[in-house]
């Protein structure tokens, strides 16, 4: 953010001249009006924590400027270099990934003495940041105002829903949440699971769409759900986060959920897309093999079985056949239709517990437990 607010672009004066570029985005940052306790009247950031990290990280020399674009320090005293990007000849020198101090001393390098403040003022000084103040708002107060403001950006369905604050959404974006995990001082962590998927999935807020599909499964009992960005939140907010289901043992049991499907979809050989129906069909397939008396013993040998079927099932001549219909459509009817199918066709209703062993699947142990006494 720092190379951000330096700038990337190419700027001219009216004589043509190279100059300081003009910020990669005037973005309006928000501050809070806080009370403490101890009397003091504090400015807080509310929504611009990242983007504070190189606004005063480095004219405090603690982060480096960088971008994908070429970052210049341009000074008339600098001897003249070619922009091989712009084809052009400059009186500049490179700055990506350098601290303000490199920047000082690669001028001097160059037979230029300049201050920190001097290319501050220059450069970096020079590119405004916009800013809104809000007066004393409480926390909920707070949240109204960027709801308020999210619902008339262009924002998605899942965007607008990931700034809800219940504990069962902040315990959700502790492990599912691009925008907690990726900055670092929150000390969150993606749920192996979502290590799985893919850079621009986790962007579109996927991870917290799955967990919202496994919660809502258990919040069920089990039983197959919607599973679109609407029917998800048109529950979350009917249930007011869940509020009846949430504590330690429910959290645990979508915890397990996941950790389930890690197993078995790490264990394949070949990495495929994880979807919302796959990951409900594995949950509910879970349910009936357990139901009559069988585990999952053999992650691998299941998986690898699972995942051609699975794909192989939905088209028949290049035509898509009732059960590619059902995995691909979010409602909870042809979840139970493509569940169905997998426990007829692939499972064989566990009827044959020798065709069960080649998938990996056995039956469960009935023997107690030795007990042993000190």
């Amino acid at each position: 953010h720092a190379g951000r607010h330096w700038g990337g672009n190419v700027n001219k004066d009216d004589e043509g001249n190279r100059t300081a570029s003009n910020s990669q985005w005037i973005e309006s940052g928000t501050f809070n009006i806080v009370v403490y306790p101890n009397g003091y009247v504090v400015v807080e950031p509310c929504n611009v924590e990242h983007r504070l990290w190189g606004l005063i990280g480095f004219p405090l020399n603690l982060v480096p400027i960088d971008s994908d674009h070429t970052l210049w320090y341009y000074n008339d005293k600098l001897p003249e270099i070619v922009d091989e990007e712009n084809k052009s000849t400059i009186r500049a020198i490179k700055v990506n990934k350098m601290f303000l101090s490199d920047i000082v001393k690669e001028a001097e390098i160059n037979g230029v003495i300049v201050t920190e403040d001097e290319i501050l003022n220059t450069h970096f000084y020079s590119n405004n940041f916009n800013y809104t103040i809000l007066p004393f708002y409480s926390k909920e107060e707070c949240e109204h105002y960027f709801r308020e403001v999210n619902t008339s950006s262009a924002k998605t369905k899942l965007q607008l829903h990931h700034s809800q604050s219940e504990p069962i959404m902040n315990w959700m974006k502790s492990f599912a949440s691009p925008k907690c995990v990726n900055f670092k001082p929150m000390k969150c962590n993606y749920h192996p699971l979502f290590e799985l998927m893919s850079e621009s999935e986790l962007v579109k807020l996927e991870a917290i769409g799955i967990t919202s599909l496994v919660i809502d499964f258990h919040s069920k009992g089990s039983k197959f759900v919607d599973c679109t960005d609407s029917k998800l939140i048109e529950r979350y907010l009917n249930t007011n986060g869940y509020a009846n289901f949430f504590d330690e043992d429910f959290k645990l049991k979508v915890e397990e959920s996941l950790d389930y499907i890690y197993k078995l979809i790490s264990a394949s050989s070949v990495p495929f897309k994880i979807s919302r129906q796959m990951v409900q069909n594995i949950l509910i397939t879970r349910e009936y093999i357990d139901l009559m008396g069988f585990v999952v013993q053999d992650a691998a040998s299941f998986i690898e079985e699972y995942r051609v079927f699975y794909k192989k099932e939905q088209e028949k001549n290049k035509n898509l056949t009732p059960f590619g219909r059902d995995v691909r459509s979010g409602s909870a009817k042809n979840a139970r239709e493509a569940g169905l199918h997998v426990c007829r066709k692939f499972l064989k209703n566990c009827s044959d517990v020798n065709y069960l062993k080649t998938i990996g699947i056995v039956e469960q142990s009935h023997s107690l437990d030795r007990v042993f006494s000190g």
